[in-house]
């Protein structure tokens, strides 16, 4: 008689291992290759930043000055309100999520404090999550597949835009990775 998967050791009653790294690749294929949404990632530079008496960074430099693509899942909200100088001002919100393999694929990895950039804003990294866990269940005994990056809309004078200093600018994200917002992968009518 053959294992069931409760027998085979894969330590789920529904499905073997076989079966659960076909369901990973198809997910990671779905994200990455058919939403075709992405943004791009900026780690700063803490040795060429400019920094002010007290340690502070005035101008913040990339290690990357055009950035790393990263495939995942972009959310954009608004924030709530900041009031500078009783002129009222909505922030933008943007939540990331993505495989922590394609990170590692990548060789990154996001901190706090970090960059990540997409509809030609820059958003500062303030929070990161792994995702493994919901209502229902926590995944103890397994590696974490995907993590979630929550950023901030961050104020663009303190950022040297990369080729801002020199007069000939990168342009935009579409620009660097040959992509566009509009690109269906259809053809043109």
């Amino acid at each position: 008689m053959a294992d069931t998967p409760r027998e085979s050791g894969s330590g789920n009653a529904f499905h073997g291992s076989k079966t659960q790294n076909y369901l990973k690749k198809l997910s990671r294929e779905s994200i990455e290759k058919h939403t075709n949404t992405s943004v791009l990632f900026f780690a700063v530079d803490y040795e060429k930043s400019k920094r002010n008496f007290y340690g502070e960074l005035l101008i913040k430099k990339w290690v990357n000055p055009t950035g790393i693509e990263v495939k995942g899942i972009v959310q954009l909200d608004e924030g709530g309100d900041i009031v500078v100088e009783d002129i009222p001002n909505k922030v933008m919100v943007l939540n990331f999520s993505c495989y922590i393999s394609h990170l590692r694929e990548l060789g990154i990895d996001p901190q706090l404090g970090d960059y990540f950039s997409t509809k030609n804003r820059i958003y500062m990294i303030h929070n990161k999550s792994i995702l493994d866990a919901n209502q229902v269940s926590v995944k103890t005994d397994s590696e974490a597949l995907y993590i979630k990056y929550d950023c901030v809309q961050a104020d663009d004078s303190q950022i040297e835009i990369p080729g801002s200093m020199d007069g000939n600018p990168m342009g935009t994200k579409n620009e660097i990775t040959g992509t566009s917002q509009w690109d269906t992968g259809l053809p043109n009518i």
